[in-house]
């Protein structure tokens, strides 16, 4: 998955969408330190060397933000616009992540298991951050029509190459719906219009309306001849 991430954002997006996808990625990856708390309760997952933490954490942190980044930016390209890196990017980055851990780490130790805490802090910081910056609602949109299917795609593949991983799901979230965990079905879901307005909102981007794309095209062009 990391590896085809960028590959295929290296052949298919912008060179600046690329590296938004690296970035996108980066800034997912401290996640990875929150891992341990879905043990027992939604997976057991074998790690290289059988450390709490493995060299897989930070992978699958950093592949899913980067992931769900790239189906954004295939199908919007152009018509989003942001400076990396963006005034006020610390700011609002400590922001929105620490709302997210803090509402996260609190639902889990008022006894909810960590998926269930997962998937519900994404739905309500999507909620959050949509209301803060309701113009970018395409994120959102888009975000919900392209991770998912390819997110899901990616495991089902997996579980086709490596049948017996299915078995690190455990009961409950972990129950099968098309051959696949019902909580990594909800979990991308949320996941894909959360992430996207999380991106958006820590570098201040900017949606450009079809009809000013257009306009902007054009005096692109104009530029070139004169």
């Amino acid at each position: 998955m990391f590896l085809l991430c960028l590959v295929a954002g290296r052949l298919l997006l912008p060179p600046q969408q690329f590296r938004a996808t690296i970035f996108s990625g980066l800034l997912n990856a401290p996640c990875c330190l929150f891992t341990p708390l879905l043990e027992k309760s939604y997976w057991s997952p074998k790690r290289a060397g059988g450390w709490i933490l493995g060299i897989e954490d930070p992978l699958i942190s950093y592949v899913v933000a980067a992931m769900a980044w790239l189906s954004v930016a295939f199908l919007l390209r152009n018509r989003l616009a942001f400076c990396m890196p963006a005034a006020g990017f610390f700011r609002r980055y400590n922001t929105a992540a620490g709302m997210s851990v803090a509402l996260f780490l609190a639902m889990h130790l008022s006894g909810l298991d960590a998926m269930t805490a997962l998937i519900v802090t994404c739905g309500v910081m999507a909620v959050c951050l949509q209301i803060l910056r309701r113009d970018l609602w395409p994120l959102s949109l888009t975000g919900f029509l392209g991770f998912p299917i390819l997110y899901l795609l990616i495991v089902k593949l997996d579980f086709w190459l490596w049948p017996e991983s299915i078995f690190q799901w455990n009961p409950g979230w972990g129950q099968t719906i098309f051959g696949l965990p019902l909580g990594e079905i909800l979990w991308a879901v949320v996941f894909a219009v959360y992430w996207p307005l999380f991106f958006g909102y820590t570098f201040n981007l900017k949606v450009i309306r079809p009809r000013l794309w257009a306009q902007n095209e054009m005096a692109l062009v104009n530029d070139q001849i004169m």
